[in-house]
Order: C-alpha cells, then structure tokens, then sequence
C-alpha cells in the first residue's frame, strides 16, 4: 500500500513540476481577436501584406504564428473556399505541394464556434533547415483571418511532438466577440 502512494505522489509531483514550467509561458496577442501562450517572446518576420508572422524557440523547437487576411483562390486553381472545410482541404493539398511533404493524419477541433483543423507532416525532401521536419500544424480560419500555429519539434522524428505542442496548440483563445460571421466570403 505504501508504494501505490508513494507512486501517487511521485506522479503528482512531476505534474505539478510540469504546470509550473508551462505556467512561465507569457501570453502573445497575435492580434485583437486571438492569443496564445509561448515559451518567450516572438521576434516578428519579415513577410508580404497583410501576412503576419511570429517565432520563438525554445530547447523543444521551434514556435511559428502566422496570420494572415483570406485572399481570393490563387489564379490558375480552380478551388471553392465557399466554406471552411473546402478551405482547409486546399491548406493540405498546397501544404503538400509546396514543402514535399506527407500529411500524416487530421484532425479537427473547435473554438468559440468555429471549426479548425490540426494536422502533422513529415517533410521528404530537406527544409530550410536543411535535414527532414516533422511539422504539426494547427489552422482556424475565423470570417476572413486565417491562423496558422507551426510546431516544428527539435526531435525530427516527431515522437514527443504531441506532449511538446499541447502547451502551445491548447493554449488558443479567441476572445469574445469573434462570433462566426459568414465564412469564408471569398
């Protein structure tokens, strides 16, 4: 009987020293509609209006934040982002296309009543860090904001990748206000 609370409290502890860590994470307003908790404060990239993005590493990986406003489809393709769903199929595909990589599984969830997707890839072909990236990915398009979170985990194999992001993914939040509009209009 000893040893099964001795385990207890043991599992407790390493608990509760994993809550503290992740509660040193500070909070980023991506803008005035979403926040996320990252491991340290992001450095802005330089990228093409209206696209926005933010990373941070930390001995885990790598954090990357993109947001961007909902374009018309790329000329040349014919794609139907008349909803969501057909919006993150065309994330996938262009995913797939544009990096070499393989998505490896999907799935979805949602927040403040709109729908997102989550998915994990692993490239083929060398990224520009210059060896094969497990990549997790989480994607919610809200009216004409699309978000993107990247994890990219140090671990190339993507084995811990899902301990590793759930701080990060889970720590979403969409304030108030967002209410589901008419998506996409595009």
């Amino acid at each position: 009987m000893q040893k099964r609370y001795t385990l207890f409290y043991l599992l407790l502890l390493c608990v509760a020293a994993s809550s503290f860590r992740i509660a040193d994470w500070n909070s980023f307003a991506v803008d005035e509609r979403l926040s996320v908790r990252l491991p340290a404060q992001p450095q802005q990239q330089e990228m093409p209006s209206p696209v926005k993005m933010f990373t941070t590493n930390d001995v885990n990986g790598k954090y990357v934040i993109v947001r961007t406003e909902l374009g018309p489809a790329p000329s040349g393709k014919e794609q139907d982002w008349s909803s969501p769903d057909r919006y993150y199929d065309a994330i996938l595909d262009g995913f797939g296309e544009r990096s070499g990589a393989v998505v490896l599984n999907r799935s979805t969830f949602t927040l403040g009543g709109f729908n997102g997707i989550e998915f994990d890839s692993k490239a083929i072909t060398p990224t520009y860090t210059g060896r094969p990236a497990y990549i997790c990915v989480r994607c919610l398009l809200v009216n004409d904001v699309v978000y993107m979170l990247q994890f990219i985990p140090t671990d190339a194999t993507g084995k811990t990748s899902k301990i590793q992001r759930a701080p990060f993914f889970n720590s979403l939040v969409l304030k108030p206000g967002s209410a589901p509009g008419k998506q996409p209009t595009h």
